[in-house]
């Protein structure tokens, strides 16, 4: 099980895992852009000093993708944001057990 969670970085396909807990525990690759803007921001709201929120966002992400997560995040009142595309390092933080 550990093995397909590093593999992929995601729990939402292992149907060993019961559904609920998948529902509560997912993984940063299975929230959404709109998600991490979401969770980013009600934080913000409270905060006086800026938080750097890291919005997770799937390889087949475009330019403009990520310029509506910027702008939007601008909207939201959020100070910080860095984004990560899938895939667009050599090495990924899930895959360093692979190492």
């Amino acid at each position: 099980m550990l093995y397909q969670i590093n593999r992929s970085g995601r729990i939402g396909h292992i149907k060993s895992i019961p559904l609920a807990l998948r529902n509560i525990y997912a993984t940063a690759l299975e929230i959404t852009p709109t998600g991490h803007l979401e969770m980013g921001a009600v934080i913000q709201h409270a905060v006086d000093e800026s938080i750097s929120k890291t919005i997770n966002m799937p390889e087949s992400s475009t330019p403009m993708d990520i310029v509506n997560v910027y702008t939007s995040a601008y909207r939201k009142g959020l100070k910080g944001i860095t984004v990560f595309r899938a895939n667009s390092k050599t090495y990924q933080p899930r895959k360093l057990a692979e190492l």
